[in-house]
C-alpha cells in the first residue's frame, strides 16, 4: 500500500479525511487552513511562537483535539509539518501510539517519503524559510549545564493537566502552571514557592505515616531500601514486551480484526505508562538515597520531619497534582495516591470560566504600557469620551490580542 503511494491517512489540523468505500483521502479544511497560513506568515514576520500561541488562545481557536489552549509545542508542530507542502513521511514508527515511546519503534521498517500525498497549502519556499529560522533559533540557545530542580516536571496543574514551571525571582523561586504563565485568566491554580511545596509535602506525608510511632523511621527506611534493591521492573517490562510481540504477530496474520487491533493498542498504552512510571522511579533513586541518610541521622520522627527538605521528601512524593492550596493529589513512589480535598467543583468552575472568556469580544491593546492608539481601518480611537470603538483589525507590530 505504501509503495504504491497510498498511505493511511489520519485526521490532522488543516485536513479532513473523506472516506470513499475502502479508500480514504484528505481534503483541505478551509477554516483551519487559514489558521495555518496565518501561523506561517506571522512567524516569518517576526512573531515568536509563544506570542502566536497566545493570539490563537485569545481568539478561541480550537485545536485538533477540540481544546482552545494553544501551547508552544502545537505551534511548532504546525511549523514543522511537511504535510502542508504535500509530503508524508511514513513508517517512522510501528503505530500512532508508539510516537510517544521510542522503545516501540520498529527499526526493521524502512522510511518512505510520499510526494503529493496531501493537497498543498504552503509553498516550498515559505516552508524552507521557516525551517531555516527554526534551526537558527535552536542554534542560538547555549547548551550550558542545566541544574534540574527536584520538583521539575513533578508538579502538575490539576485544572489544566500541564506541568508547573519555575521562575527565578530576586529572592525566591516561584512555581506557576504553564497555562497560567501564558494566559493568567485561563487558570485559577495557585502560584507556589519552595516553602509552600515543602509544607504541602509535610502535611500529606503525615497522613500516610504515623509519626507518633517510634518505629516509623525504621519502616520508612526499609521501604526505600526495598525499592532500590527490587528488580521487579525488569521482569514486568519483559512480560509486557513479550505480550506486545505476540499481539503484533496476531495483527500481521489478521490485520482487519478490530479486537486484535484494540488489544495491541491496549498493550502499547500499558507499556508506555509502565515505562513512564519506571523512569520516574529510577530518576528518584538519588532522592531515596538522600532520604535514607537523613533517616539514619534523625534522632526521632519529630526531628526527621522538622529537618526534612523538599529533596528528602521527594523520595516518597513522586508527583503532585495541584488544584488549589487546599485541594491536591499526591502520587507516591509505590504507585498509590492520596487526595486531599475534592476537585470536582474547582474543575467545573474553571471550565465554565474558560467558556465565558472565549465567548467575550476581543480588543487590541498596545504591548507596552504607554498611551497608544487603536487602529480600526482608517479610523483612530484614543479611548476618550467613554465610547467603544468599532471592531478593530490587527495592524502594526506593537499590538497583541487580549480580552477585557
Amino acid at each position: 500500500r505504501i509503495l504504491s503511494g497510498n498511505p493511511i491517512y489520519r485526521r490532522q489540523f488543516g485536513y479532513e479525511i473523506i472516506k470513499a468505500g475502502a479508500e480514504s483521502f484528505p481534503l483541505i479544511h478551509q477554516e483551519e487552513a487559514k489558521i495555518i497560513e496565518e501561523v506561517f506568515k506571522l512567524y516569518l514576520e517576526g512573531m515568536k511562537i509563544k506570542e502566536i500561541s497566545k493570539l490563537l488562545t485569545d481568539r478561541g481557536v480550537k485545536t485538533i483535539s477540540g481544546h482552545t489552549i494553544w501551547s508552544h509545542t502545537l505551534i511548532r508542530n504546525i511549523l514543522e509539518n511537511r504535510s502542508y507542502i504535500g509530503e508524508k513521511i511514513t513508517n517512522q514508527n510501528a503505530s500512532a501510539l508508539s510516537q510517544k515511546a521510542t522503545f516501540l519503534q520498529d527499526s526493521e521498517k524502512d522510511m518512505y517519503l510520499i510526494e503529493n500525498a496531501y493537497p498543498r497549502m504552503i509553498s516550498n519556499g515559505c516552508f524552507d524559510k521557516v525551517q531555516k529560522k527554526l534551526m537558527e533559533e535552536k542554534a542560538k540557545k547555549a547548551p550550558g549545564t542545566k541544574i534540574s530542580h527536584s520538583c521539575s516536571k513533578r508538579i502538575r496543574c490539576g485544572l489544566c493537566d500541564v506541568n508547573y514551571h519555575k521562575n527565578r525571582k530576586k529572592y525566591y523561586i516561584e512555581w506557576v502552571c504553564s497555562v497560567k504563565q501564558k494566559q493568567s485568566r485561563l487558570c485559577d491554580s495557585p502560584r507556589l514557592t519552595d516553602k509552600k511545596i515543602l509544607l504541602l509535602m509535610k502535611e500529606v506525608i503525615k497522613k500516610r505515616y504515623d509519626f507518633k510511632n517510634s518505629k516509623v523511621l525504621k519502616e520508612m527506611k526499609g521501604e526505600l531500601e526495598w525499592v532500590n534493591k527490587n528488580d521487579r521492573f525488569e521482569f514486568h517490562r519483559l512480560s509486557l514486551l513479550s505480550k506486545l510481540q505476540i499481539t503484533k504477530e496476531k495483527h500481521k496474520q489478521t490485520p482487519e480484526d478490530k479486537s486484535i487491533v484494540a488489544e495491541k493498542e491496549k498493550v502499547e498504552r500499558t507499556l508506555i505508562e509502565f515505562e513512564r512510571l519506571a523512569t520516574m522511579i529510577e530518576e528518584d533513586r538519588k532522592y531515596r538515597e538522600l532520604a535514607i541518610e537523613a533517616l539514619r541521622k534523625a534522632k526521632s520522627p519529630e526531628d526527621f520531619l522538622e529537618k526534612a527538605n523538599v529533596d528528602v521528601l521527594r523520595a516518597w512524593v513522586m508527583e503532585i497534582k495541584i488544584f488549589s492550596l487546599e485541594v491536591y493529589q499526591v502520587h507516591w513512589y509505590d504507585d498509590l495516591y492520596t487526595t486531599v480535598g475534592t476537585s470536582e467543583n474547582l474543575e467545573r468552575e474553571m471550565k465554565l470560566k474558560r467558556e465565558r472568556l472565549i465567548n467575550e469580544d476581543l480588543v487590541l491593546k498596545p504591548k507596552k504600557k504607554r498611551r497608544d492608539f487603536l487602529f480600526v481601518e482608517d479610523y483612530e480611537f484614543d479611548g476618550a469620551g467613554g465610547k467603544d470603538p468599532p471592531s478593530p483589525k490587527l495592524r502594526g507590530e506593537n499590538v497583541q490580542a487580549v480580552r477585557t
